[in-house]
């Protein structure tokens, strides 16, 4: 079965990482206020596959940050789903030692209190690593669209495409002549 699970992941890897464009220089969170991920369409020159890119954050958590050169939250990802798989998997070996049998084979806990606490440990940080497992699927789908996005643009020669300014002007009030301030932000779109 391991194997299985070991093929599998690195099957992931493997086609996730075929087609993707390794730079340092363009990050998420540079990107994400330049492109809006709702506004993803897909083309077959994008250099992530967004599919295979939830589906590998799902199974690996923060595995396809780190192949999008997101380091830091690839790593966050990671960290956080071993700290929660790690106390589960301490609760559930407490748990085992707690465990007996009686002369008909049934099983019960020695200490009924412990072995209560160490099933809601258990089970709240296997709850929380799921939590982990679809926030990283999440997040690793709109990484990829926003990426995906940046390329499009860089290969059709377009910058990006919005940009905002900030201006002060004065305008004359009607009743004496005088100027008043006016402060705003431009907005400059460019097709």
């Amino acid at each position: 079965m391991k194997r299985i699970i070991l093929i599998t992941v690195l099957s992931l890897v493997a086609a996730f990482s075929a087609t993707a464009q390794y730079t340092n220089e363009n990050k998420y969170k540079d990107l994400k206020d330049i492109y809006n991920f709702r506004a993803y369409l897909p083309s077959e020159q994008d250099p992530y596959n967004v599919s295979l890119a939830g589906l590998f954050g799902f199974c690996v958590p923060g595995g396809p940050q780190l192949l999008m050169c997101e380091s830091g939250r690839g790593w966050c990802f990671l960290g956080a789903s071993a700290a929660f798989y790690y106390i589960a998997d301490n609760s559930a070996r407490e748990l085992n030692k707690l465990a007996a049998y009686d002369t008909e084979g049934k099983m019960y806990y020695t200490d009924q209190d412990k072995a209560a606490t160490y099933m809601m440990i258990m089970m709240g940080s296997l709850a929380l690593d799921l939590g982990v497992a679809i926030w990283s699927c999440i997040d690793a789908k709109r990484v990829a669209k926003v990426k995906n996005m940046y390329y499009q643009d860089l290969a059709a020669g377009r910058s990006p495409s919005v940009s905002f300014e900030p201006f002060l002007s004065y305008t004359p009030t009607a009743a004496n002549g005088s100027l008043k301030p006016a402060a705003g932000l431009s907005m400059k779109l460019s097709f």
